[in-house]
């Protein structure tokens, strides 16, 4: 499972940094990273997925990636004898 990282951790793997005194200072944190929830990342990857989806066959139909995957499918029902070709009576 992918956890991001906390908004409060640096994104490099040093934690602090030495002076010449001895002293232990914190790094800068200026590349730190904004987690964003679920419902963020669903919500962007909707637009993405549906805004190309067609509606029905007729809209499939005209499309090539939908073509192409129609094609395979019966290539792969033919190749497999899922299905007999019968006539109609």
């Amino acid at each position: 499972m992918f956890l991001p990282k906390r908004i409060d951790q640096p994104t490099s793997s040093d934690d602090a940094i030495t002076s010449s005194g001895g002293d232990i200072e914190p790094e800068p944190k200026s590349s730190v990273r904004k987690v964003r929830s679920l419902r963020e990342i669903y919500d962007s990857c909707d637009v993405t997925f549906f805004a190309s989806e067609s509606q029905n066959f007729d809209e499939a139909a005209k499309e090539e990636v939908w073509q192409k995957a129609m094609d395979e499918e019966i290539a792969s029902i033919e190749k497999n004898h899922t299905w007999d070709l019968v006539d109609l009576l």
